[in-house]
């Protein structure tokens, strides 16, 4: 693979990256969750340690009651970033509403 091919491909997969992401953010805004949820997961395949996306699929397990995917991208997030405050705090809320 010449480095100029290499532009090329992640070129293409950024937008391809933006546009699931706005379509995701799109779903969820109309919320159409497992759609955005769709979506989102395949950005992160472009994308793997966007915090953000990742964060949005988490959110969206929580939303729909499914805890332990919640948790799974929680902690996925955590090791990325161990201080992401957003993490942190979503997993305490799904571990307090679970005591509930």
């Amino acid at each position: 693979v010449t480095p100029a091919s290499n532009n090329t491909e992640e070129k293409e997969e950024q937008p391809a990256f933006e546009d699931l992401v706005i379509k995701g953010d799109n779903a969820y805004r109309k919320q159409r969750y497992d759609d955005a949820l769709d979506l989102y997961t395949k950005a992160v395949v472009f994308n793997p340690a966007d915090k953000i996306t990742m964060l949005k699929i988490a959110n969206i397990y929580k939303l729909k009651g499914n805890n332990a995917k919640a948790l799974s991208f929680y902690d996925k997030i955590l090791l990325i970033d161990k201080d992401s405050t957003d993490a942190h705090f979503n997993k305490g809320l799904v571990y307090a509403n679970q005591k509930n």
